[in-house]
C-alpha cells in the first residue's frame, strides 16, 4: 500500500512540471527515495495509471481549445475573403475556403481517373489499329502539306 509521499510524489511526477530533486524537496524526502520507490511495482503502476488520466485530460483541454481557436481562424478566414482591401487576399481565402469544402482540384482530377480506371475498359486490337491509322492520315497531310 502506498503512503500519502508516496501519492504527492506520484502526482507531482505525472503532472511532470518539476524535476525529482524538486519534488524530493518539496515534500521532504530525498531524490534518492524516489529512485528506490520507482523499483516498486505497486508505486509504478500507480504512476502509469496517473499518469495517463492527466495525459487524456491535458489532450481533452487541448483539443478544446484548438477547437475554439479553429471557430475563430474560420471565422477570421471568411472575414478576408469578403473584406481584404487586396484582392490576392481575398482570392487567397476564397481559394481555401473552396479546397475546405470541395478538396482540391488535382485530387478531384486524380479521383476521377481512379474511377475511370475501375471500370476495367478493355480495347481491342481493332481499336488500336484504328487509332494508329488516325495518326498515319494527319501525319501524312503534314507532310504533304510541307512538300
Amino acid at each position: 500500500m502506498l503512503n500519502e509521499k508516496q501519492i504527492q510524489c506520484i502526482e507531482q511526477i505525472a503532472l511532470g512540471e518539476l524535476t525529482k530533486e524538486e519534488i524530493a524537496k518539496e515534500i521532504g524526502i530525498t531524490s534518492r527515495t524516489i529512485y528506490n520507490w520507482q523499483n516498486n511495482e505497486e508505486f509504478r503502476v500507480e504512476l502509469r495509471q496517473r499518469s495517463h488520466v492527466i495525459q487524456t485530460a491535458m489532450e481533452a483541454e487541448g483539443k478544446a481549445r484548438m477547437v475554439a481557436k479553429g471557430q475563430i481562424a474560420i471565422e477570421n478566414i471568411f472575414k478576408l475573403a469578403n473584406n481584404a482591401k487586396q484582392e490576392k487576399v481575398k482570392l487567397d481565402a476564397n481559394i481555401f475556403i473552396y479546397e475546405a469544402i470541395f478538396g482540391k482540384a488535382t485530387t478531384r482530377l486524380q479521383d476521377i481517373t481512379a474511377d475511370e480506371n475501375k471500370k476495367d475498359k478493355k480495347v481491342t486490337t481493332e481499336q488500336l489499329l484504328d487509332e494508329f491509322k488516325k495518326f498515319s492520315v494527319i501525319k501524312n497531310d503534314e507532310l504533304e502539306k510541307a512538300e
